[in-house]
């Protein structure tokens, strides 16, 4: 089985030009899985997959597409049920042109597999790796992490299920399961963590600031804004009371004329304006001389005196 890996390891050295915005979705998210378990692919990042194609080189270096040679089409997925060891290989997207996505390297075990996340994680999420062996003979022993470290290979050994709580760059490596079975150390296949960075997050549209103002004020202080006018004094009498002054003075004028016209009725009352009186002289062969006195008071002589004049 030595010469079908090394072939295997060339047809992934030897892969065309791929195109990051494009990457084969995996479920479930892992790249190993036990046999007879089931797998769906589809190529994502597209807005239309038509003229896409799933593909698959196996171990024997045989490049088929999927419902050519392996799995079936259910519209743009591919599922491949019933999976064994000849299912194992690099699995990709590729189009008409021969432009083509990251491919993904899917390890088929009857015996023991590494869950670990077949897409890559963003840095400062949680990610768990567990060993998982079908059958009790197997005691699993632990997970050993293969990483690049300067210009050597750092190999490290962790426990059988490993929770990194945020994962940073650094976490990023080939992990593999190590069990033993009768006094026999085996192990699952390799699989590789990705870490990349969080996406950047997206800014609502905001009007460009003013560089010629920043600029001078920078440069020069800004004269003092003058001061705030003083507010109008307030009205000496507000329109209501104006009103109510107004209804006051008028009430009291009539109060004025009415309290004449009760005088001057009183007076004349009391003392009529004009008295007469009348003296007749006894005889018939006398002339009738009348002789009239008239009485007037201060304001009617007054007039008098006025027109006599």
């Amino acid at each position: 089985m030595k010469t079908p890996s090394l072939l295997l390891g060339v047809s992934v050295l030897l892969s065309g030009l791929t195109v990051s915005a494009v990457f084969l979705d995996i479920h479930p998210n892992r790249p190993q899985f036990f046999s007879g378990e089931t797998v769906t692919l589809s190529c994502g990042g597209l807005q239309d997959s038509a003229g896409w194609t799933l593909k698959r080189t196996d171990v024997y270096l045989r490049t088929k597409p999927c419902g050519g040679g392996f799995g079936r089409m259910d519209g743009s997925s591919c599922v491949v049920s019933d999976l064994s060891s000849l299912d194992s290989g690099s699995y990709w997207c590729e189009d008409g042109d021969g432009q083509r996505s990251d491919e993904l390297r899917v390890f088929v075990s009857d015996h023991v597999i590494l869950e670990i996340p077949a897409l890559p994680v963003t840095t400062g999420s949680q990610v768990t790796l567990r060993c998982r062996s079908r059958s009790e003979d197997y005691k699993l022993r632990g997970i050993i992490r293969a990483r690049i470290v300067g210009d050597r290979t750092s190999i490290s050994t962790l426990s059988s299920e490993f929770t990194i709580h945020h994962v940073q760059q650094s976490d990023e490596g080939s992990y593999t399961c190590l069990t033993v079975s009768d006094s026999k150390m085996k192990k699952s296949g390799w699989s590789r963590l990705t870490v990349t960075a969080p996406p950047p997050e997206t800014c609502s549209p905001s009007t460009p600031p003013d560089t010629t103002t920043s600029s001078f004020s920078s440069s020069s202080p800004s004269p003092p804004s003058p001061p705030p006018p003083s507010p109008p004094p307030p009205p000496l009498l507000s329109p209501p009371s104006v009103s109510v002054l107004s209804l006051l003075i008028f009430c009291l004028l009539v109060f004025i004329v009415l309290m004449v016209s009760i005088c001057c009725s009183r007076r004349r009352g009391n003392k009529p304006a004009v008295s007469m009186t009348t003296t007749h002289l006894v005889g018939e062969d006398d002339d009738i001389a009348a002789d009239v006195t008239t009485e007037h008071d201060p304001e009617t002589r007054k007039l008098v005196s006025m027109l006599a004049c």
